[in-house]
């Protein structure tokens, strides 16, 4: 509990990197004998950990060959920034978040200078899109990845491809509709001096990037992605497992396939590959694995699922998976995404068990509450990047993103 509390405290205070702290509190576990080394290591060679990182290289394959600026270039010279944002919303569905925002922002400026438009108009709205885009699929972001791992490691079956689309396409369509008609006026003008620095400080390309790219490069990183998506949720189905029944043609399957062969061919630089990976993610999702495992087995999950149910033991099981909601997402809002689900899925789990009810609907409510980091530019990495490119104050995301998340919990709810 101790450990919990000092690692919530430094992740508010932003002392470290958050795989760094992460990792200092499996050690502090393992040390103290909550956590065997063999389970402060298990999460380096969790699946779903080793898929975040071929993502990463995937996405960084589809950035170098601008394979998606034909679209863009088609969408950007509309004045109507809800077609940005509901194709901003199908990208990164299958694609991740952070790329993707790299890859708009410098299109984004453009465009928006181009049409006279305030620049500041459109970063949080396109951090926000990629985010609801993320909660639509299993891999449209890593907190979708960690939880189905950890239901894996659970002995569950985990989730589909397209599960998390029930839940997250109304609240990206209302989210998308909330933005456009009333977020926009809450957001801030711009500051010209800012908006001169934006284009130096976020979405470069480098030498080998964007138009001089060969267009079979191009149209070969198009197809991959199209390939590795349309594998993978084939690859769900039941009677492809049971046609193959020795080989699992599941996302991990095709991210691999993807990735090496953007590697022999060249589009991703075969001996720099090592950049494109964001080291500290991949340390933060292993390392809230771990504590997740002593959350479970030090009773602690128990006992703030005992907390949660003592709570609102007039109420019915709605009540409660609110609760879990909020908590989930004040927690998010406070430290990262992965770290919330990690801190969420043991209690929801013990939650389900105590109430002797099916544990889905409390697991899917701390993926969607974990994703939803509206309210704070801390809480996700989207949002740290165009906090600092567009210069956006902590209470602009407050005025524009609570909203949002409200929205959300009812979706989740009902």
């Amino acid at each position: 509990m101790v450990s919990m509390l000092f690692m919530v405290w430094m992740l508010v205070k932003d002392m470290l990197r958050p795989g760094v702290l992460l990792f200092s509190v499996v050690v502090l576990l393992m040390t103290t004998g909550v956590l065997t080394p063999e389970e402060a290591l298990s999460g380096f060679s969790n699946k779903c950990m080793i898929t975040v990182a071929l993502l990463f290289l995937v996405s960084e394959g589809v950035r170098r060959t601008d394979c998606l600026g034909v679209v863009m270039r088609r969408i950007f010279p509309s004045k109507e920034h809800n077609c940005i944002m509901t194709v901003v919303t199908a990208f990164s569905a299958f694609l991740n978040n952070t790329p993707i925002v790299v890859i708009f922002i410098p299109h984004i400026k453009a465009w928006a200078k181009r049409m006279g438009l305030p620049i500041k108009k459109f970063l949080i709205p396109l951090s926000y899109a990629a985010i609801l885009g993320g909660m639509c699929t299993l891999i449209g972001t890593s907190t979708n990845l960690v939880v189905h791992g950890l239901m894996l490691e659970s002995g569950m079956e985990g989730f589909a491809m397209f599960e998390f689309a029930k839940i997250g396409g109304p609240i990206a369509i209302a989210g998308i509709a909330y933005i456009v008609l009333f977020g926009n006026r809450r957001l801030p003008g711009d500051d010209s001096e800012a908006d001169e620095q934006m284009l130096d400080q976020g979405g470069n390309s480098d030498e080998e990037c964007g138009p001089m790219c060969p267009a079979w490069k191009r149209w070969l990183a198009l197809g991959l992605l199209v390939m590795m998506i349309v594998g993978a949720t084939i690859g769900d189905m039941e009677t492809v497992r049971q046609t193959i029944p020795g080989q699992q043609l599941d996302m991990f399957f095709w991210a691999c396939v993807v990735a090496v062969i953007m590697l022999f061919t060249g589009i991703i630089p075969p001996k720099r590959y090592t950049k494109f990976i964001s080291w500290d993610i991949l340390i933060t999702i292993a390392s809230a694995l771990a504590i997740s495992e002593a959350m479970a087995k030090s009773g602690l999950a128990d006992w703030v699922a005992r907390g949660l149910i003592g709570i609102s033991s007039c109420f019915s099981p709605i009540v409660i998976l609110a609760l879990l909601f909020i908590v989930t997402n004040i927690v998010t809002e406070l430290i990262t995404n992965n770290a919330a689900a990690a801190f969420a899925f043991p209690i929801a789990v013990s939650v389900s068990q105590q109430l002797g009810v099916s544990p889905m609907p409390f697991i899917m409510a701390i993926c969607i509450a974990a994703s939803c980091s509206f309210s704070s530019p801390i809480g996700y990495q989207t949002n740290m990047i165009v906090q600092s490119i567009g210069g956006y104050k902590f209470r602009d995301f407050l005025r524009v993103g609570l909203p949002l998340n409200i929205i959300a919990l009812l979706l989740s709810i009902i």
